[in-house]
């Protein structure tokens, strides 16, 4: 899949290069790599809702967390993930229910 191997390669530069001023000088290559990620991620759900219709509604732009970290209590002060997240379940991401978490990463 082009989708995987795009977004696997932009993590492998932010892990290199997590910073803020890579980020800005790089937000296009994100932009791409966050848009192919929502597409994989509408492709798992379209699967997934054939056997759990309750999550038909959902959308991976939705459903998935932003990429910026909150350092303020972390010992890590890396300011971004390193990997796309998805949370699925019938009331959204929010929800306290159990759901289906993807985890993408390199």
């Amino acid at each position: 899949m082009d989708e995987i191997k795009y977004i696997f390669d932009f993590f492998r530069q932010l892990k290199y290069n997590n910073n803020v001023d890579w980020m800005h000088t790089n937000k296009k290559t994100y932009e791409n790599a966050r848009d192919a990620f929502y597409a994989l991620g509408d492709k798992i759900i379209n699967q997934l809702s054939l056997t759990d219709p309750s999550i038909a509604h959902q959308t991976a732009k939705d459903s998935s967390f932003r990429l910026a970290r909150d350092t303020r209590f972390s010992a890590n002060k890396l300011p971004y993930h390193t990997h796309f997240g998805l949370l699925l379940t019938p009331q959204g991401k929010m929800s306290a229910m159990a759901g289906y978490f993807i985890y993408l990463q390199p």
